[in-house]
């Protein structure tokens, strides 16, 4: 009996040694796969944060969208409109001629204001066209 207990005790001691190699493994295989798993982990929450902001990106990219279709449609009445400001322009010409016929015509009707008159007709500078004249009416040391 004394030799059964002794060699049940060298089999637990080897069985003890033996194991904890294996257990030794797979804690080391264990902690190898929780890193890995973390680092994915991390990963797919940058993926995740990517991803919501490709979504902004994209709701704000429909909106412009349909910005950019307003704004054409506008531009197209402003085309329209820049038309018909182009033939009122024409017509604002004619009648301005028509009254300045009317005018040199008739010199006793004057449609025409005398001041559209002298406004068109400013003399020159009399100190010539350097701009050299101050505000008090004497002339600058740069233009002497």
């Amino acid at each position: 009996m004394k030799k059964q207990v002794v060699t049940t005790w060298w089999l637990v001691f080897a069985a003890a040694a033996l194991g904890g190699c294996v257990f030794d493994d797979i804690r080391t295989e264990l902690e190898s796969a929780n890193v890995t798993l973390a680092e994915t982990e991390q990963r797919l929450d940058e993926v995740t944060r990517a991803n919501d902001q490709l979504e902004d990106l994209r709701v704000r990219l429909e909106l412009l969208e349909s910005i950019n279709t307003s704004l054409a449609s506008i531009d197209e009445s402003l085309k329209s409109v820049d038309g018909t400001l182009v033939n009122l322009d024409e017509h604002l010409a004619s009648l301005r001629e028509t009254i300045s016929n009317i005018d040199s015509t008739i010199p006793l009707l004057s449609f025409s204001s005398d001041d559209d008159e002298a406004s068109s007709e400013e003399p020159e500078s009399p100190e010539g066209a350097d701009g050299s004249i101050e505000t008090d009416g004497t002339r600058s040391e740069e233009a002497e």
